[in-house]
């Protein structure tokens, strides 16, 4: 007979054990002495399942004996299979942050596993259910949770600037090649979307699409390749990937689901949450306010940025959007009620800021 080892997750039963657990909060230095004695486990009644990955919620009870930072909520987050290469990232991720000891706008990971045999893995991450909560989808948040998110999102570019720890194998620095061969996988789809669309792309934005193929690579290339402003970026920042505090005194607003995170130039997480999220009335209004914003936060944390960069990296982040909704459609077969606006007020960004110039 077989011994099941204690030290592994098991996937194919979706069940955490205590011994496990114990296994985990031990070599991660959560739990000093002692042991999970019991766990309570069900479905996250606050994130169930997503897209990509279902949710676990444990209610974690230890022995009498037991010392340590010693969590009595966890929840596991599960990345499903045909996901795993983007899990994979998120758990890359989360390895690499584990033990910084600088406090970061993160949910505090507890531990990862993987299976790659299975294609499957999991993140173990704090439970901040009573703590923290998400704004309304799809309403845009009010001006004080944008600055909170902001904020938070200026911390995490502001440690990362620069870093030393780029160039290593998990923190690959965009190449010239791998910029024009991710650009070429979108252009293939092109024509999917094209027809697909049909008459609902006029023929000027798909002139305009044929001039980004032709000139954003290296536009884009010209702009991450310099050594001066390369941050790690979270390239899914919308507002709902915040989670904020229910009391403020407590406790800080946090960034959450790091599963497309890679290095490049912060200016295309603002472009993202705002150009790509907000409609013209609200984004030509509070757009600049909150750019600045930004950038008083990133001085403060002696960060070198000035204006003009920014803002120029910012319309080049702009054009880089409208190959998202291409992206969405083609390759993640997502619901038009997703990607159409996108598309709607991608190019209006495109169009309000004369982004054309640079093309």
């Amino acid at each position: 007979m077989r011994t099941r080892k204690i030290d592994k997750f098991d996937f194919e039963k979706k069940q955490a054990t205590p011994e496990w657990l114990t296994s985990i909060l031990i070599k991660n230095g959560f739990l000093s002495k002692g042991k999970v004695s019991s766990i309570e486990q069900e479905i996250s009644k606050s994130f169930g399942s997503t897209i990509t990955s279902t949710f676990f919620s444990l209610k974690v009870n230890y022995s009498q004996e037991s010392l340590g930072l010693l969590p009595s909520k966890i929840l596991i987050k599960m990345i499903k299979p045909e996901f795993y290469d983007i899990g994979q990232k998120e758990v890359n991720f989360y390895d690499a942050v584990l033990n910084t000891k600088t406090p970061l706008p993160l949910v505090t990971c507890y531990g990862t596993e993987k299976s790659p045999e299975t294609k499957q893995s999991c993140i173990l991450l704090d439970d901040l259910t009573h703590t923290h909560y998400q704004t309304k989808w799809p309403l845009p948040p009010a001006q004080d949770q944008c600055k909170e998110a902001i904020t938070v999102l200026a911390k995490m570019h502001a440690y990362w600037w620069n870093h030393s720890s780029f160039g290593e194998p998990i923190f690959e620095i965009p190449s010239e090649e791998g910029v024009r061969k991710r650009f070429q996988q979108v252009e293939k789809l092109f024509p999917q979307f094209v027809n697909f669309l049909g008459d609902r792309l006029s023929e000027k934005r798909k002139k305009t699409y044929d001039l980004v193929f032709e000139k954003l690579p290296e536009l884009l290339w010209s702009r991450p390749s310099s050594p001066k402003r390369l941050t790690l970026i979270h390239r899914d920042a919308h507002y709902w990937n915040f989670l904020f505090p229910r009391n403020k005194e407590e406790n800080q607003c946090v960034i959450i689901d790091w599963q497309s995170w890679g290095i490049g130039v912060g200016a295309i997480d603002l472009s993202y949450m705002i150009a790509l999220f907000w409609y013209p009335e609200r984004r030509q209004r509070m757009e600049q306010p909150l750019l600045k914003f930004y950038l008083e936060e990133m001085q403060k944390q002696h960060i070198d940025y000035v204006w003009n960069d920014f803002w120029t990296d910012y319309r080049v982040s702009v054009i880089f959007n409208l190959l998202i909704p291409v992206f969405q459609h083609s390759m993640l077969d997502l619901h038009p009620a997703i990607w159409w606006p996108h598309l709607e007020r991608g190019f209006a960004a495109f169009e309000d800021l004369n982004c054309l110039e640079f093309l």
